[in-house]
């Protein structure tokens, strides 16, 4: 979804900051312009990580341009993708084997979490922290191993299964 944002253009010495009239204090700042879309849509996951409520939707350009706000930059609209930031809950429906069932459950029980928190938690804790295989890892045991994009966690635990998509 396009989205305005200014950006205070830099110059040899300074960045060119982004502003985002749509998420009051969330900012960006890049080098390069080249760089800008992907500083943009971090930025913006960033200020939604873990928030609860709904992205909201892009205001018309016509009505900020003439904002006192915003002079000695410029405009631009650019191309979120509102479907890495939308936080909303999303139900899901999954048949495992009932014994697989138990074994999360007792893992998910044993970290203090619900079967639902089990399922994120296992899939995002890599990329989270920069890793995107482990299997060679001490760590390996601990942790699922998904190469980006599966939509469903693929792990080795001491439960002793494996599960692939």
């Amino acid at each position: 979804m396009l989205y305005p944002v200014y950006v205070h253009v830099g110059d040899a010495d300074h960045a060119h900051g982004v502003t985002f009239p749509d998420f009051p204090g969330c900012f960006s700042a890049v080098d390069d312009w080249s760089d800008l879309p992907a500083a943009v849509q971090e930025a913006v996951e960033a200020h939604f990580s873990g928030e609860a409520d709904a992205v909201p939707p892009p205001t018309q350009l016509e009505l900020l341009m003439g904002q006192a706000d915003y002079t000695g930059g410029v405009w631009m609209l650019v191309d979120l993708d509102l479907s890495r930031i939308d936080t909303q809950p999303v139900r899901l429906n999954v048949s495992l084997p009932s014994n697989l069932v138990q074994q999360i459950d007792a893992w998910a029980k044993a970290h203090h979490m619900t079967r639902s928190a089990f399922w994120p938690a296992r899939q995002l804790w890599p990329w989270r922290h920069g890793l995107n295989e482990l299997t060679n890892s001490s760590q390996a045991h601990r942790y699922p191993t998904l190469p980006h994009p599966l939509p469903l966690p693929i792990w080795q635990h001491r439960l002793g299964v494996v599960v692939r998509a």
